[in-house]
């Protein structure tokens, strides 16, 4: 065929990369280069330590929060005396229990 290596697809326009002409040039190449990375570093540490105090205040949330739940199930359970929970139904009873034994693996 008279069509042989010949395509009508255009080819992708692929830029050159530029090759440095002198030696000063890839010394300022280098450099360029060199700046560029210590920039890229310098933010990646600051990204890093951001992400590490995000996570340290979100554990710190949750253990305030864990000791709020611990406080109030302690209010809870000593809001009710004992010769109460005594003579009251084996539900209530119950449910003191329930929040001293929560309380107990909270804290």
């Amino acid at each position: 065929s008279s069509a042989r290596g010949y395509s009508t697809e255009e080819k992708p326009n692929i830029p050159e990369v530029e090759k440095p002409a002198s030696i000063e040039e890839c010394h300022k190449q280098i450099e360029s280069l060199t700046g560029e990375l210590n920039t890229l570093k310098n933010q990646l540490k600051d990204y890093e330590d951001k992400y590490k105090r995000a996570l340290a205040d979100g554990e710190n949330v949750r253990r305030r929060m864990m000791k709020q739940v611990a406080d109030t199930l302690g209010a809870a359970a000593e809001s009710v005396p004992d010769s109460a929970a005594s003579e009251a139904g084996a539900a209530l009873r119950a449910l003191n229990d329930g929040v001293k034994l929560t309380r107990a693996q909270l804290t």
